[in-house]
């Protein structure tokens, strides 16, 4: 792709990117509909990067493009924040409503978002960044590290208490109990917030270590 700034290039943007149809979307910002600053008689007047018709289509002649492509690859304020200065690159900008008390919302939203990207032509390359898809990420990043991880801490410390105790008991009376615990902790945790985050995904592995140093404690005294 030479540029995007193209007819072809600018129907690829319309079709693709996502719209405020998408729940949680309240405005996506593109190529086809960003405003750039231009001075006009001692005045500073907001237009848009891609002329309208008066039926308000698109305006994608020749000249028109051109024109437009070289004012959006000279404006700092649309270089590397819409188009990249190549021209071959673009940012499609959604602002999206904040949700705290809705865990399930950022998930959901970055889900319909993907969906919504889904059947690009081939050749066109997309990535999703910004705040929701990290924390979605970062959530499932977790998540899955706390599924795979504390089975192997109750392996290696059902090993380390049958070497202690050289007793059945001794391995399972110790992990009865603080298993008892981070589940009732795990639970209360999850009906407080609601999610996993950082600072919860470290309570099981952190209470399974102090439990069971302290329950091996007494067993040995």
């Amino acid at each position: 792709v030479t540029t995007l700034i193209t007819p072809a290039g600018v129907h690829r943007v319309t079709r693709r990117a996502p719209d405020t149809t998408v729940d949680g979307v309240m405005t996506v910002t593109s190529l086809t509909n960003a405003i750039r600053f231009a001075s006009s008689n001692y005045r500073v007047e907001a237009v848009r990067l891609l002329e309208r018709g008066d039926d308000g289509g698109l305006l994608l002649d020749g000249e028109r493009l051109a024109r437009a492509r070289r004012r959006a690859l000279s404006d700092p304020l649309v270089v590397n924040n819409i188009v990249s200065p190549d021209g071959r690159a673009t940012a499609v900008v959604m602002r999206v409503r904040s949700h705290p008390n809705r865990t399930d919302f950022k998930p959901r939203l970055v889900s319909e978002v993907r969906a919504a990207l889904k059947g690009a032509p081939e050749g066109i390359r997309h990535y999703l960044a910004g705040p929701p898809v990290l924390d979605v990420t970062l959530t499932g990043s977790v998540a899955h590290d706390v599924l795979m991880y504390t089975p192997l801490v109750v392996g290696m410390l059902a090993l380390l208490l049958f070497y202690v105790f050289r007793d059945i008991r001794g391995v399972v009376l110790p992990l009865m109990a603080v298993g008892a615990a981070v589940i009732w902790t795990c639970g209360l945790v999850w009906l407080a917030s609601g999610a996993v985050t950082l600072a919860t995904a470290a309570v099981p592995p952190i209470m399974l270590a102090v439990g069971v140093a302290i329950v091996t404690h007494l067993l040995s005294n």
